[in-house]
């Protein structure tokens, strides 16, 4: 009987909305105001969500009655689908509500059908307490606004009643219950349902969009990390990230419907594909927050590397998204006042206190104070900002974050080590239907030997596919000859820049061959060639690069994006056997630990939608062999002595 009226409660109110996310605090605001007020308005632009979020506070109430000291819960006018017995307390409340709200005049005190059902209320309501739901939006006429607002005083001053107010009318109307004249005043409060903040935006949006999944974009498979391509941790840390105010993260905002929930849902489900690519392309530039002139110049210059880096590593794309930052940061110039201008400010500011004083003016004398010490504060951190960076040795900070790198992480796990250059260490990944056998040994790519004709080697590459360019893509033009260099020369080009044509962006993958020739001279006669964040091998200004937080976030997306490109090739092309080496910056570190995890991680999510039943891992080293077998153990994958 008990979990019949419990479930019975919940037939009064709507259900909550199958898309809902984002409104914790909203929600925490209304059920603390409802501990506390009689009445709680609830107000905002129409769009903006206010009946979902009041559904959830309804429903997150009901399951705890007892913590609210609720008996009950009903939603008035009746929500669509949602029948009334005529007989009951509930159909009562409606009848009162329709006979109110269908009237143009205030018929609170006249209408005789009303002051019946009034007097069977108060029997019905005596000893019960209530939370009632009102949405006041479609009491349209003055007269049904006034009669309502008789009603709830009545409520409230009939039994134990609390009121959750939906209205589109603001605060205008608050001051009528607090002077109704039907008992002790009525304490009222009023929340006003904003948009959704930029990462509820993100979720929303990713929850809907049918390119966020497995198979559609390699960037972000799940909701959360759409959300994080989006919105960078640094940016996710702060105390009010909406202080960010950036092009990139404005015009974000704006493609996905500017946080208005009806707008993101409509964006999200009607989005064609090249507008979803060019939201992944904005997205995928860098994010900053500069407070001060001084950290605009530290900002400009760390991007003004970072463009020169891939200029010369060849990624165009790359570096033609840093122009439009380098060009938004020196646009932003004349917002930030000079150190000079700052103390000329302070002296004026120090004048303007001292004849406000003089003329016993306290109250701008005081303000003034709060002014000139948030002056003092803003002088104190540009002159700390503009040392720092006065002092600031490429050289020696490089120095001293490779000693801080190496002071935080361990050797490998000692546990197994790899010393025979020809021995290999198998693991046995389920795939559902299959099994796929993971190899990590060390050496090169030019090592992987497998009898399966269907079968493709993974190599490093830039955006202009110039293998050129680095020593590993030399090696594999070396081995491969004229029929590699052909066929990549035939490569679509998908952009061009100022500085050079793409033919593959960052974190996306291209396919060569089959071909026989290949396999006279490579191990494989596939050949997928895939774009990281960086290049093979590293270099000091990508060691000194792993000390910024944005670009190591950027390079984890970016780099497991890379993985998840080139097994969506190696499936499509049916490929039984792939060897691949992964990407790292550096063979000791924090930063180097987690590349090598991210890979062995998104390898082993991917090649379970794959036709893999061989993935050679090869490392540089045997250090860093030992270092995936490690990681391979921890993630609950035991050697395979059988195939060992």
């Amino acid at each position: 009987a008990k979990e019949k009226e419990f479930f019975e409660g919940f037939l009064h109110l709507p259900a909550i909305p199958e898309h809902f996310i984002g409104r914790e605090i909203d929600m925490y605001e209304i059920l603390e105001s409802v501990r506390v007020d009689d009445v709680v308005r609830i107000t905002g632009t129409p769009g903006y969500g206010k009946e979902s979020v009041v559904t959830a506070v309804a429903h997150y109430a009901m399951e705890r009655r007892k913590l609210f000291s609720i008996d009950d819960i009903f939603w008035i006018p009746a929500p669509d689908g949602i029948e009334t017995d005529p007989d009951s307390l509930y159909g009562d409340l409606s009848l009162c509500c329709n006979l109110i709200r269908t009237s143009k005049e205030d018929n609170w005190d006249t209408n005789d059908q009303l002051l019946e059902c009034r007097e069977r209320l108060q029997i019905e309501l005596e000893e019960l307490r209530i939370l009632l739901v009102v949405d006041d939006r479609s009491f349209s006429s003055k007269g049904s606004q006034d009669a309502l607002e008789k009603f709830i005083s009545f409520l409230l001053n009939t039994a134990t009643a609390k009121v959750i107010l939906i209205t589109a009318r603001g605060n205008e109307s608050s001051s009528l219950l607090s002077s109704s004249t039907h008992g002790s005043r009525i304490e009222e409060s009023n929340i006003e349902i904003s948009t959704l903040d930029f990462r509820s935006t993100s979720l929303l949006f990713a929850s809907l969009s049918k390119f966020i999944c497995s198979t559609r974009c390699p960037l972000a498979h799940t909701n959360h990390e759409f959300a994080d391509l989006l919105e960078p941790p640094f940016v996710a840390r702060m105390p009010d990230p909406s202080v960010v105010s950036s092009e990139r993260r404005a015009d974000i905002f704006a493609r996905m419907g500017n946080g208005l929930p009806a707008a993101v849902i409509d964006a999200a489900v009607n989005m064609k594909k090249e507008d979803f690519m060019e939201l992944i392309k904005i997205a995928s530039r860098p994010e900053f927050h500069v407070e001060s002139l001084s950290e605009l110049e530290k900002e400009l210059h760390r991007r003004k590397v970072q463009k020169e880096k891939a200029v010369t590593d060849k990624n165009f794309l790359r570096a033609v998204d840093l122009d439009s930052t380098i060009e938004e940061l020196e646009g932003m110039r004349p917002e930030f006042p000079t150190l000079k201008d700052l103390k000329e400010e302070e002296r004026l500011m120090k004048h303007e206190l001292a004849d406000a004083v003089s003329n016993r003016r306290y109250d701008a004398a005081n303000d003034l104070k709060r002014d000139l010490l948030t002056l003092k504060k803003k002088i104190m951190k540009e002159r700390r900002l503009t040392s720092d960076q006065e002092s600031d040795d490429p050289n020696s900070k490089l120095s001293q974050f490779q000693a801080q790198m190496e002071s935080l992480i361990e050797d490998a796990d000692d546990s197994f080590k790899i010393d025979d250059l020809d021995r290999k260490v198998c693991f046995t990944v389920n795939c559902d239907d299959r099994n796929c056998t993971f190899v990590v040994s060390y050496g090169d790519i030019y090592d992987f030997s497998h009898p399966a004709e269907a079968k493709g080697i993974v190599c490093w590459s830039n955006e202009a596919c110039d293998l050129a360019a680095t020593v590993e893509g030399q090696q594999l033009l070396d081995h491969g000859g004229e029929a590699l260099q052909k066929d990549i020369g035939s490569l679509p080009i998908v952009a061009t820049s100022p500085y050079g044509d793409a033919r593959c962006g960052t974190g996306n993958a291209v396919i060569l061959g089959p071909s026989r020739e290949y396999n006279a001279k490579l191990p494989a006669p596939v050949v997928i060639l895939t774009v990281g964040p960086f290049s093979p091998g590293g270099s000091q200004t990508e060691s000194l690069l792993e000390g910024d937080e944005d670009f190591f976030h950027y390079s984890k997306i970016m780099l497991r994006s890379s993985y998840r490109a080139s097994m969506v090739l190696a499936r499509h092309s049916e490929l039984q056997a792939l060897g691949l080496s992964l990407l790292t910056t550096r063979k000791k570190g924090v930063a180097y630990e987690q590349l090598v995890q991210i890979g062995l991680q998104t390898l082993v999510e991917e090649v379970k939608f794959s036709h893999l039943t061989d993935l050679h891992i090869i490392a540089k080293t045997p250090k860093e062999a030992s270092l995936m077998v490690a990681m391979m153990e921890k993630m609950g994958y035991p050697i395979d002595d059988d195939e060992y």
